[in-house]
């Protein structure tokens, strides 16, 4: 994947031209890691460009650090998202409960769950959009043991699609590891 970015938002201007298939950002709070995450998924206005592969319009997924789920059992949860993206794959929802080791917990409303399983369901939540061209996470592991980050480090390096991710936790971190404050100009 070829990222390409020149913009400016609030105090801070990125350059960034990388290939990548899995890009770990990291760096001190506060230098616009986030930021630059939701200036990718578009949801926040900038000025300048970012493409993807030479592709100004291209489809991502974004698992912020605030994530929400429905307020549902966990099987609705993923099936909504996967309706909302019309891509039901159930076979995809199973293996992903069972690899991050929830799968007890597919009928459970999901304000039952610990911080640590709630995060995990809204990482299989980002995981099961198969129709994106990057996937965009934002502290995926910031509730999770050390097991679990193991698991989710696992299952990230396998995922078929480019990611960029931002981590403070250096027990997730692979790909090409970039800081933050090297991008910006």
């Amino acid at each position: 994947m070829h990222l390409i970015a020149k913009l400016s938002i609030y105090n801070l201007n990125y350059d960034i031209d990388i290939l990548f298939d899995k890009l770990c950002i990291i760096g001190q709070s506060g230098y616009g890691k986030s930021t630059l995450l939701k200036c990718i998924h578009n949801i926040i206005k900038y000025q300048g460009f970012i493409s993807i592969n030479n592709k100004k319009h291209y489809k991502t997924m974004l698992m912020n650090q605030d994530s929400k789920l429905f307020d549902d059992t966990v099987y609705n949860n993923l099936i909504k998202i996967q309706k909302i993206f019309n891509c039901i794959d159930k076979d995809l929802i199973y293996k992903y409960l069972n690899d991050l080791q929830v799968s007890h917990l597919i009928n459970t409303h999901v304000s039952s769950l610990s911080g640590g399983e709630y995060q995990r369901i809204c990482i299989i939540r980002t995981l099961i959009n198969k129709d994106i061209d990057c996937l965009l996470l934002d502290e995926p592991a910031s509730a999770l043991d050390l097991q679990s980050t193991i698991i989710l480090n696992n299952i990230l390096g396998q995922y078929d699609k480019p990611i960029i991710y931002i981590t403070h936790n250096l027990n997730l971190t692979f790909g090409n590891i970039i800081d933050i404050s090297s991008l910006l100009t």
